[in-house]
């Protein structure tokens, strides 16, 4: 049983444009002025149809989880969404054979549940600071060693994901498409300051995945 949960609807998003370059193949110093035009259409999309949700909840431990012990303090687990009007969107484009919009609209996206996921982490490390605790970077069911299936099975188990409009398929895909479900693991030793996008803290700036 959660020792607490907390549901978030204002929470900024505010995606990355480079990364949705990345995402769709090119740099944003390298593109012709037709692609730029059709990303800043996609961002519009993406700004007007998405709906940001996102719910975590502190656990005191997980049963029946062997990846997620920690003996250092509590576990955190964590869902978000920017909704379903994005890919419906996606959807009607693809329908219209406007495949080239309807790729970036679907960009646009993934670099909002992206953004979405880091300012929930971010405020998830405020919130455990307050509390004395320190916090490790949250990561996700079917990444590393954590299995997918079990990974997801726990998290909508005890989570209430109908609260933000999510569910799990029979293949443990979630509902909508443009969501996040992760864990993190907390610490009673000192605090940390909240942590900068990990790309931030790296040198290779030429890296192709820099974001």
């Amino acid at each position: 049983m959660a020792i607490s949960l907390h549901y978030i609807d204002d929470l900024s998003v505010v995606p990355r444009i480079q990364e949705v370059y990345r995402l769709l193949g090119g740099r944003e110093d390298d593109v012709s002025e037709k692609m730029r035009d059709m990303v800043e259409h996609a961002m519009l999309a993406g700004h007007h149809l998405a709906r940001p949700r996102a719910l975590f909840g502190f656990f005191e431990r997980i049963e029946n989880e062997p990846f997620l012990r920690n003996d250092e303090g509590p576990i955190i687990l964590g869902i978000c969404t920017i909704g379903s009007a994005l890919e419906e969107e996606v959807r009607e484009l693809t329908r219209k054979n406007q495949l080239a919009l309807a790729t970036a609209v679907d960009a646009v996206g993934s670099e909002m549940v992206e953004s979405l996921a880091d300012a929930l982490e971010t405020h998830i490390c405020k919130e455990a600071a307050m509390q004395g605790l320190s916090s490790r970077p949250r990561f996700s069911p079917g990444y590393g060693d954590w299995p997918l299936d079990s990974g997801q099975k726990t998290i909508f188990s005890l989570l209430p994901a109908h609260r933000v409009g999510m569910s799990l398929s029979d293949t443990f895909l979630m509902n909508p498409l443009k969501s996040i479900s992760f864990a993190m693991k907390l610490s009673t030793s000192a605090p940390t300051e909240p942590r900068a996008p990990k790309c931030a803290l790296c040198d290779e700036g030429t890296c192709p995945y820099r974001r």
